[in-house]
């Protein structure tokens, strides 16, 4: 399954970036040297996934809502635009058996924070991100707030395509604990 990764560096929290960061994507255009916007507007992507083996003992369905407002900066010296966005991303995670579900919503700015040459044609892109993930149980009712700040770079090729996800360089606040395990263990105690 592509929407969340075990593997991920920080598990849902990191999976959930990477999905806004590969969202972000379509919009990482090359720009000519002069100041000033380059791009700006909005999306909304809507997916579904079956992940029967989401949890250990819990099957889940996904339906995942983005809405995303971007604008793209040309700054001097800079080879690509930098990117704002403003993201809100709506998780829902039903469980397979019990039709209950939890719903997360993360919220939050997404900036491009500079570019380093790594000097061999490509660059890397760095980027922070902060804002609250608030996960609701079946009756609506909110049962937690995580929120922080995340830096995580992404390579990127001379005309500025996404070419790989280099990982998050660092996390703070609650966010840090939004685990896939976590997340297993909310739908056990809130839809099982």
């Amino acid at each position: 399954m592509t929407l969340f990764s075990r593997q991920g560096p920080r598990g849902r929290a990191g999976a959930v970036l990477i999905s806004l960061m590969a969202a972000l994507a379509v919009t990482g255009l090359a720009a000519p040297a002069t100041a000033g916007p380059v791009d700006k507007g909005r999306f909304v992507d809507v997916r579904d996934a079956h992940a029967p083996d989401f949890c250990p003992t819990i099957g889940v369905d996904i339906h995942i809502v983005e809405d995303i407002h971007f604008v793209d900066i040309q700054h001097n010296g800079d080879p690509f635009p930098r990117e704002t966005a403003t993201h809100q991303q709506t998780n829902t995670l039903t469980n397979l058996a019990t039709g209950k579900a939890l719903t997360e919503v993360l919220t939050g700015n997404v900036k491009t924070s500079g570019y380093t040459d790594n000097n061999d044609g490509t660059f890397t892109e760095h980027f922070a991100t902060s804002g609250p993930l608030r996960t609701y149980g079946p009756d609506g009712h909110i049962i937690e707030v995580r929120s922080g700040l995340e830096r995580f770079d992404f390579l990127v090729d001379p005309a500025g395509n996404f070419l790989d996800f280099l990982g998050f360089t660092k996390i703070t606040g609650t966010v840090a604990d939004a685990t896939l395990e976590e997340t297993c263990r909310l739908l056990e105690l809130y839809t099982s």
